[in-house]
């Protein structure tokens, strides 16, 4: 070992002291150029053999100087190369000048990053010696490379943003034009009944599209920033079941298809996220209708397989006869915006998101989504979802009933917007009930306070939208639970709003609210949960 000009250790084999000054002079030039970096050298023979090498160097590489010519053994700088590198070759390592950025292996067995300079300086006895000054730049590689992935990602978020503006430019647009259409076309042909029928059901499809849009995007969103929240509470699957067939009821008989029903469980009071167990139900069962042939057939099966005395898996099973899809796709239709074939997205108005949306949805509750297709024959799905058995509801389902009367029913209604209100008052007093409406949260609250004094009769129940001026419906519930009114604990409170996230029903809950209400309203769900806290009097 010597001590080289630059104060670090020099190990080497033997050299005479005439070749030493010839080769520190050679470093010394090297390093000018490449300030702060090992240097290794040798000869041009098989192998590249290391003549020479500092302790810098030998760092870098994980060795030590005994490790390099000790008990015989020389260092072969070409088992530093990768087994493809060109440089292992003798020729080509001999042709090598100038600078290279290399990733060399280590005697630790790892690999690192190097910038390597190469020159080489004859010796006085005429013997050329090769020399490389070693820069490690493996966390400046790392980092660059980052870089470079960083921008692609970017890069490509950028394109799969601009890709889905562009869809959802069109795919809001679509149902959009044909909803304003609709009106038009119903507007000027107000005297014929027969088409305005007709225009009515076109326009209500097009808002049902409208409206499964905007819960794809908007549940897509939230997975991708990951608020997605599990809730765990108690819900009926027999009556979860029957609001997603009153959302398809439409559309099934519009197609003419026949439904087959089998429930072989023992439970149907589970405790879980309705919300999500709904999602999923409906997402699945609507590309069975969607994707079905007029006149086709859809199965629903649920069965119920136990785990233990308190929970059990139930398995979905949805089965249609419709236009099936290919091996090949199947493989990626959990993936966003996945269709087969784009040309069915404006026949059939689909967005390529609901699977996706299922499959996470199914993965954040602990279950599993299965499904097997065979092109133009249908498509069977298997969804299995653990859920805890409610043990204190009662053991029966309720029997599927027609849509209930609110006959005599009171209602307080608090909604701002006097369209959403004259749609729910139609609703509402179709089905027999009297609404009084209160154009925000406070006057929800005076109107209530008022009841039960002089004339003012008492409300059987209150609807209440969430956000609105003056007083949200938030605050107006917590003001009315608060109050010395003697139905303040007791009168049912519904939200019935467009925040339909399950904290947004957390919240409402919080608030002192019983249930909650999507908007937009269904008939059919509106009237069955009011049904549920309407005692007529006697």
């Amino acid at each position: 070992m010597i001590k080289s000009f630059y104060e670090e250790p020099i190990f080497s084999s033997d050299f005479q002291r005439k070749d030493l000054q010839v080769i520190d002079k050679s470093i010394q030039q090297l390093l000018d150029k490449n300030n702060g970096v090992g240097v290794v050298g040798g000869f041009y023979t098989p192998g590249l053999p290391v003549g020479i090498i500092s302790e810098l160097a030998l760092r870098s590489l994980g060795c030590h100087g005994d490790e390099v010519f000790g008990s015989g053994y020389t260092m072969q700088f070409a088992d530093c190369f990768a087994e493809d590198c060109d440089l292992r070759d003798l020729e080509n390592f001999r042709q090598f000048k100038g600078k290279r950025t290399l990733c060399l292996h280590t005697r630790d067995g790892g690999w690192r990053w190097f910038y390597l300079y190469k020159d080489e300086k004859q010796l006085p006895d005429g013997r050329v010696m090769w020399l490389l000054t070693l820069c490690d730049c493996n966390a400046l590689h790392k980092r660059e490379k980052w870089l470079v992935e960083a921008r692609n990602s970017a890069e490509a978020a950028n394109r799969a943003k601009s890709s889905f503006l562009s869809r959802m430019s069109h795919d809001i647009r679509s149902p959009l034009n044909g909803i304003l259409g609709m009106a038009k076309i119903a507007y000027d042909n107000a005297e014929n009944p027969e088409k305005v029928r007709d225009t009515m059901e076109k326009l209500t499809a097009a808002g049902q599209q409208l409206e499964t849009l905007i819960n794809d995007v908007l549940d897509i969103s939230r997975m991708e920033s990951g608020r997605m929240r599990i809730t765990h509470e108690p819900f009926d699957l027999y009556e979860l079941l029957a609001r997603c067939g009153d959302t398809l009821h439409t559309q099934v008989v519009r197609m003419q298809l026949t439904c087959h029903v089998h429930f072989n469980h023992r439970h149907s009071h589970v405790i879980g996220s309705p919300l999500h167990v709904q999602r999923i139900i409906a997402n699945i069962s609507s590309n069975a209708v969607k994707y079905n042939r007029v006149g086709g057939t859809i199965n629903y099966t649920l069965d119920e397989i136990p785990k233990d005395e308190n929970h059990a898996v139930y398995r979905f099973t949805v089965q249609d006869t419709g236009i099936g899809m290919s091996e090949e796709f199947q493989r990626h239709i959990y993936e966003p915006f996945m269709q087969e074939n784009e040309a069915l997205r404006s026949e059939l108005k689909g967005t390529g998101l609901g699977l996706a949306i299922a499959k996470e949805l199914v993965d954040l509750m602990g279950g599993t989504i299965t499904v097997s297709s065979t092109l133009g024959e249908g498509t069977t799905f298997v969804i299995e979802l653990p859920l805890e058995l409610d043990l204190s509801a009662p053991k029966q389902p309720a029997e599927c009933k027609p849509l209930p009367s609110l006959n005599g029913m009171k209602l307080l209604l608090a909604e701002d917007n006097a369209l959403n209100a004259e749609v729910a008052c139609y609703l509402l007093e179709n089905a027999g009930a009297a609404v009084t409406v209160a154009e925000n949260g406070q006057a929800a609250l005076d109107a209530f306070l008022a009841t039960g004094k002089g004339e003012a009769p008492l409300f059987d129940a209150i609807l209440m939208d969430v956000v609105m001026p003056v007083m949200d419906g938030l605050q107006a519930a917590r003001a009315i639970r608060e109050s010395s009114h003697p139905q303040a604990k007791e009168i049912p409170i519904i939200a019935q709003t467009a925040n339909a996230f399950a904290e947004d029903v957390q919240r409402t809950r919080q608030a002192g609210m019983n249930d909650h209400i999507s908007k937009p309203l269904n008939e059919a769900a509106l009237l069955r949960v009011l049904a549920q806290y309407y005692r007529p009097q006697q």
